[in-house]
């Protein structure tokens, strides 16, 4: 009898083993195929290979959620020579067993990116209900003179958004006649790249049957139209060059809004100092 008991628990010990392998190989497989399922799933950092429409042959570029990437940091004003550090570190941390990153966009890429934030901007300028208000500011680079304008809107959520249109307007001498002009023709480059976007779309997706609704998303040129700037604030600083450039910017879209025949009447804008600048004069300086 006892010799059956040691008999029987030595089968049942040996079963246990076996069942006990059999279960940590099954876990190894699952193991195994999770992995090669999320690294088949894993989007590579590289560039691919698209052929030319209506041509023969091809070129590499980036696809496209690694420019929504680019766009996105810009956005959120991460600097450009970062960039790609900040890429590369990303992708260590969330992936640390599978190389992700092929290769790195070139820091000239990134650069070119801020285009498309322009792009974006001019498009949400354009779709907008209304423009309320304009803020322009000059500084130098290199003896350069650079101009920024800043525009707020009301958006579709019927809420005031700030929008940079422009950080480094470069005019042609620095003088205020010329600062006034490279503004108003800022609008117009900003009319050019949503044309741009539109022949793009039509040119890849002008086959699909949503093309229609991808160029609705896309404000008309005339959106973009200095007269809109009537009836808003324009805010600058009380320098002298400042004052003169407030000066020359409302005349030139006097004469602009004059052409295309709008009542003298209707040609109005409001003015006003900016508040920071207030703040250093009135407070000298003092930080709040």
């Amino acid at each position: 009898m006892q010799i059956k008991l040691e008999e029987y628990e030595a089968r049942i010990i040996q079963m246990t083993h076996n069942h006990g392998m059999e279960i940590e190989q099954m876990l190894e497989e699952r193991r195994e195929m999770a992995a090669a399922m999320e690294e088949r799933d894993l989007v590579p950092i590289q560039k691919q290979w698209v052929k030319n429409i209506g041509k023969r042959g091809g070129r590499m570029e980036w696809t496209s959620h690694i420019d929504k990437l680019l766009i996105e940091m810009l956005a959120n004003r991460a600097q450009p020579s970062t960039i790609q550090c900040v890429i590369l570190a990303f992708a260590k941390i969330i992936h640390p067993a599978y190389k992700v990153v092929k290769e790195l966009p070139l820091l000239r890429y990134i650069r070119s990116a801020r285009k498309i934030k322009k792009a974006i901007a001019a498009m949400r300028i354009g779709r907008v209900k209304q423009w309320r208000q304009h803020h322009t500011n000059d500084t130098s680079r290199r003896h350069k003179s650079l101009v920024n304008l800043v525009m707020s809107i009301v958006g579709e959520d019927d809420q005031l958004q700030t929008i940079c249109i422009n950080s480094a307007i470069i005019s042609k001498d620095g003088t205020a006649v010329e600062q006034a002009r490279a503004i108003i023709g800022q609008f117009t480059e900003s009319g050019k790249m949503l044309d741009r976007w539109r022949e793009t779309t039509l040119e890849l997706f002008g086959e699909r049957d949503n093309c229609d609704n991808l160029l609705k998303m896309i404000p008309a040129v005339s959106t973009l139209c200095v007269s809109r700037m009537l009836e808003t604030m324009l805010f600058t600083d009380t320098g002298n060059t400042a004052q003169s450039l407030h000066h020359h910017f409302q005349q030139q879209v006097f004469r602009v809004c004059q052409e295309m025949g709008i009542p003298e009447d209707k040609l109005v804008m409001y003015s006003g100092f900016c508040f920071q600048h207030m703040r250093n004069i009135i407070c000298n300086g003092v930080e709040l």
